[in-house]
């Protein structure tokens, strides 16, 4: 249905809210190619800013799993700067996240420390920062300091998503 409104759109609030439409029904059918086609095409034509940082993210995700996470990080490190808004709270966990994959655990690491001073309201993706902030440390071979944080984590975190205590137990099971 976006589709067919996109080829008939009369105007451009219209052919963009098509465009947006086809972004997320790609994004969650992980049909990585059409979202960083539909995100180019939201990004260069006027857009609304509340959808920019989620049409951004959406593209550096889509690049990152089409083996362009290179290319990501331009825009993950500009939503990054504005971990108010939840796009650049989940894109400062992905960056560090991707260095972290890469092994460049020094940018992980201090790019989720800026990420967890941040005062971000964002609790669900605070605790993901503090995940990655203990599997950088463990990496880094400060096992104690690891465990610690991830412990701590786990006594003073309130929320009760399923993901979150599920990564907790996991590592404190693998890290005995």
């Amino acid at each position: 249905d976006y589709q067919k409104l996109e080829k008939c759109a009369s105007s451009t609030s219209v052919l963009n809210e098509a465009r947006m439409g086809i972004l997320r029904a790609a994004y969650d059918l992980e049909k990585y190619g059409t979202v960083i086609e539909k995100a180019d095409e939201l990004l260069s034509s006027q857009n609304d800013d509340e959808l920019e940082s989620e049409v951004m993210y959406a593209k550096a995700i889509s690049l990152s799993r089409t083996g362009k996470a290179p290319e990501s990080i331009e825009l993950w490190e500009t939503l990054a700067e504005d971990v108010e808004d939840i796009y650049g709270a989940m894109s400062a966990v992905e960056l560090s996240q991707y260095y972290y994959e890469i092994c460049e655990l020094e940018n992980a690491r201090i790019v989720i420390e800026e990420f967890l001073s941040s005062g971000t309201p964002h609790q669900y993706w605070l605790a993901r920062g503090f995940i990655a902030l203990t599997d950088v440390y463990h990496a880094k071979g400060q096992v104690s300091l690891a465990k610690e944080y991830i412990r701590s984590l786990q006594e003073n975190y309130p929320g009760d998503e399923p993901d979150i205590h599920d990564m907790i137990n996991q590592r404190l099971n693998n890290w005995k």
